[in-house]
This record gives C-alpha cells, structure tokens and sequence, in this order.
C-alpha cells in the first residue's frame, strides 16, 4: 500500500514537472510576441496623445480667430449684435478670447509631454523597460 502510494505520488510529481517545463516553454516563446504588442500598444496611446491635443487646440484656434473677427466687425460697425444693457460684440469677443487660451493651454500641455509621446517610437525597448517597470 505504501508502495503503491508513493508510486502515484511520483508519478502526479513527474505531471506536475512536465507542466511546469511546458508552460516555461510556452512563455519563453510567446515573451517576443507580449513585447512585440506592449510596444504597437504604446505607439497606437502616443499617436492618440498626440492627435487629440492637436485637434482640440486647433478647433479651439478657429474657433478664436472667428469670435475675434465677428467681435471686431461688431465694434466697428459692419455688423449689429447685443442688446442696449450690453456693448454690442462683449459675449463674442470674450469667447474669443477664452478659446484662444483654451487652445495655448491644450498646445501648451502637448509640448510638455512630447518626450513620452514619442519614446515608443524612438526608443521602444527603454519604452519596454519602463512598462515592464510600471508592472513590477
């Protein structure tokens, strides 16, 4: 009986062993590939980073330039806006304005974060190490 229990248990030993060297296996030829898409991921987040600034500062720059081109034919006549408890052209100018900052802003956050946008472009395997660090 207690031969035969020690037998079983060797063998359920020798599966385990087996499993453990197959699923090793296994890792070891998939780690290229996990890094292989841990770098396309990185690049597809930086493309997003970089065109959603820019077309949020760029909306908001037309958006200035034509509050500010109405406001001024408003203040100069060509145009009729407001009411009399308000300087005609005030609301257009002021959104003007406000998007215009709004667009520096945004261009401006851009700017600061362009070494991270472009690190998985430049340098992926640094970008790879940094995720792989971020994991740990």
């Amino acid at each position: 009986m207690k031969e035969e229990l020690t037998e079983r248990l060797m063998m359920s030993l020798d599966k385990v062993q087996e499993y453990i060297e197959s699923t090793e296996d296994f890792v070891i030829e998939q780690a290229p590939l996990v890094a292989q898409e841990i770098i396309t991921l990185g690049r597809v987040e930086s493309a997003w980073q970089v065109v959603c600034p820019a077309i949020i500062s760029v909306v908001a720059l037309a958006l200035s330039v034509i509050c500010i081109r109405r406001a001024l034919a408003i203040f100069r006549g060509e145009v009729k806006s407001g009411t009399k408890e308000q300087k005609p052209g005030e609301p257009t100018m002021v959104t003007g304005v406000i998007s215009g900052a709004v667009s520096i802003v945004v261009f401006l956050i851009a700017i600061f974060h362009i070494v991270d946008v472009f690190e998985p472009w430049v340098a992926p395997r640094v970008y790879l190490i940094n995720q792989i660090k971020d994991m740990l």
